[in-house]
Order: structure tokens, then C-alpha cells, then sequence
């Protein structure tokens, strides 16, 4: 399968650099790994959430008694990076 929800980041000229791909990689594989396990170990259970969405909070509460969504958001967020769509 993949990593579907790596979100794709354009840098530069729609480059990336070798750090970046390797990185890519890296991440992609933890994620199948970590799928895998929880595949061959029904007993265990994974939840996976986007942190950067925006009801991210809602999301969260309604899984897990006891979270509070007011306390997710994002509070170091760089204006200047643009949000590429994820395909």
C-alpha cells in the first residue's frame, strides 16, 4: 500500500531535495511497519489522525474520553507556507 497520507510539499521549482526524499522514505516505511504490526496483532489498535486538520480536536474527543478539543490548534503556524492540497 503506501503512505497515503504523507502530504505532498513542492520546494523550490517542484524539486525536492535528496534530504527531503530520504526523509519521505523514512517516515513511509515507519508508517507500513506500524500497519503491518497492528495488522498481525488484532489485539492492538491504531488510530491515525491528521494533526493538521482543522477539527483535528473534534476529532480526538470523540475517540478518546477525557480530551478536551479547545486544547488542539495550531499555535506556531508560519503564515508564509503555502497548504498544498494532499492528492
Amino acid at each position: 500500500a503506501g503512505c497515503s497520507f504523507f502530504p505532498r510539499v513542492e520546494e523550490g521549482k517542484g524539486q525536492r531535495s535528496s534530504l527531503e526524499e530520504r526523509y519521505r522514505a523514512f517516515f513511509c516505511e515507519h508508517v507500513t511497519r506500524v500497519r503491518e504490526f497492528v495488522r498481525a496483532h488484532p489485539s492492538h489498535a491504531l488510530v491515525e489522525v491528521d494533526i493538521e486538520d482543522e477539527y483535528v480536536g473534534e476529532r480526538l474527543a470523540s475517540l478518546f474520553e477525557g480530551v478536551d478539543s479547545t486544547r488542539w490548534g495550531q499555535a506556531n503556524k508560519n503564515a508564509g507556507v503555502k497548504k498544498i492540497p494532499k492528492t
